[in-house]
């Protein structure tokens, strides 16, 4: 009896572990945020009513308290570019116990490590991010800033400056980044990132797929990264970005998704509001203090 029930244990092992590693991006349901700030019960919300498997949060601010670091636990990283120095960029994993279940935070704190140790409070915070998963991703993604605000930038790359890092984890055969790109027409690197990404995937991890989702800061029609392998917008072609009065509306929150061309045949069927699907779905929405609206993307 010992031996059978070890025997199927093995089997569901194998079972669960094929696939994980066989999930690619359009297998996922995930989303994207720019929280404005920690609004943590918002985002526990989506991710348990919308049954996300990965959320991009944007300008995330300060951890929840019910986060928890584990000391033991090392996720393997990959730098896109030069590993940092000057800059102070790490990312650490922590488990968040809600009452929907547990889930993985992965947090970048815009402050340097000194100022984190010496729990220096400042106000930039606000403009941290972290991705959060349901599973446990087994590989780490950073890419570092490249002449941050375009200092010491040579005459010889114009087009290739990254004002803020930019992160992103495995899950299967799956890649998600974050994106948080700059407000302004002149120092938006949108499209650098999406090319980089692009380019970074196809030379070392060509058999997954990417998507990079997030705060654009600009429209849809005005990104277009050259495509060395299929690389195809994720839009929703609503306002994500709602303003009253004079204030600027627009569709900026968005993604990007590409890799192997053979999985270009599994298209998107769902790319939406997440209030409208949640609503669609007879699932509770708690509602939207941030100025941006959550996008979801699914099957």
């Amino acid at each position: 009896m010992i031996k059978h029930i070890f025997s199927i244990s093995i089997v569901c092992l194998f079972l669960l572990t094929y696939c994980a590693q066989g999930r690619h991006v359009n297998d996922f349901r995930f989303a994207t945020w720019n929280s404005r700030g920690a609004r943590w019960a918002d985002v526990a919300s989506f991710m348990i009513e919308g049954n996300l498997d990965v959320l991009t949060v944007q300008e995330s601010g300060a951890l929840p308290d019910s986060a928890t670091a584990d000391p033991n636990r090392i996720v393997p990283t990959h730098y896109i570019g030069v590993p940092p120095d000057n800059y102070g960029l790490f990312v650490e994993e922590f488990q968040w116990f809600t009452n929907g279940g547990t889930f993985h935070i992965f947090y970048y704190d815009r402050r340097s490590r000194a100022e984190e140790v010496n729990s220096r409070r400042d106000p930039s915070r606000a403009f941290n991010m972290a991705i959060i998963t349901r599973e446990q991703p087994s590989l780490l993604f950073l890419m570092p800033m490249i002449y941050p605000n375009k200092t010491q930038m040579p005459p010889s790359d114009p087009d290739y400056f990254i004002n803020r890092p930019i992160i992103g984890v495995q899950l299967g055969d799956a890649a998600f980044f974050n994106l948080h790109a700059a407000p302004t027409n002149t120092d938006n690197e949108a499209v650098a990132v999406i090319e980089i990404i692009q380019d970074y995937m196809h030379d070392h991890f060509s058999a997954l797929t990417w998507a990079v989702t997030g705060d654009f800061n600009r429209a849809p029609q005005t990104v277009t990264p050259p495509r060395r392998t299929f690389t195809d917008l994720l839009s929703s072609g609503e306002k994500t970005h709602p303003s009253a009065g004079h204030g600027r509306s627009a569709e900026l929150d968005y993604g990007y998704w590409g890799g192997p061309t053979g999985r270009r045949r599994v298209p998107f069927g769902n790319i939406m509001l997440l209030s409208e699907h949640l609503r669609a779905t007879g699932r509770h929405y708690a509602g939207c203090r941030s100025d941006h609206l959550p996008v979801i993307f699914f099957q």
